[in-house]
């Protein structure tokens, strides 16, 4: 996402705590040319280096589940511009086959992971001044199974938009469905 905002002229700064990734985003940046306007840096989520209201957008894909997130929503407060919003995309805890497929790969999970309660999540939020969320993949993710079945891997974005339908149908019809999606957007307002 960094590199596409930037192309599109964005004035950016972004932030990882790896080294590893911070390099990474350096190349594909010089690759796609678009390096002078983006401002990188290494650190923590929990203590960044960026004066009081800075920011009147914050993006972040899967990161808040990896963080201690008093901290983390503190500094995200702190370095928000009054009116500003944060938008980040995370996996909830609370769908029954994700937490049976976590528990059947613990190799892919990281010791400091821990997907988002969403009950808990919104009470440590009281100082912004609103929270929304979408959800995405509820009964959309038995599509999934056709990535891990080669033979059947054209099958995968045809299903998935077809249960994606029914998955926007299943949480009109049953709003409080959305708390058992495997993913969901939050909207944070300052």
């Amino acid at each position: 996402m960094t590199a596409e905002l930037a192309g599109l002229g964005c004035n950016l700064s972004t932030f990882d705590i790896s080294e590893e990734a911070i390099i990474s985003t350096r190349s594909l940046l010089a690759k796609r040319g678009v390096r002078s306007n983006v401002k990188l840096d290494q650190m923590a989520a929990e203590k960044l280096n960026y004066a009081d209201n800075s920011f009147d957008v914050i993006f972040g894909f899967a990161i808040l589940h990896h963080l201690d997130l008093d901290q983390a929503l503190s500094e995200l407060y702190r370095v928000m511009k009054p009116g500003g919003v944060a938008i980040f995309a995370e996996p909830l805890e609370s769908n029954p086959a994700i937490q049976i497929y976590r528990k059947l790969t613990p190799q892919y999970r990281t010791p400091d992971e821990e997907p988002i309660k969403l009950k808990s999540f919104k009470a440590k939020l009281s100082r912004f001044s609103s929270f929304d969320y979408e959800s995405f993949y509820l009964v959309s993710l038995l599509a999934f199974v056709f990535v891990y079945i080669p033979k059947l891997s054209f099958a995968y974005e045809p299903t998935l938009k077809i249960l994606m339908k029914f998955d926007d149908f299943l949480f009109k019809l049953f709003p409080s469905a959305k708390k058992l999606a495997w993913y969901s957007i939050f909207e944070i307002r300052k």
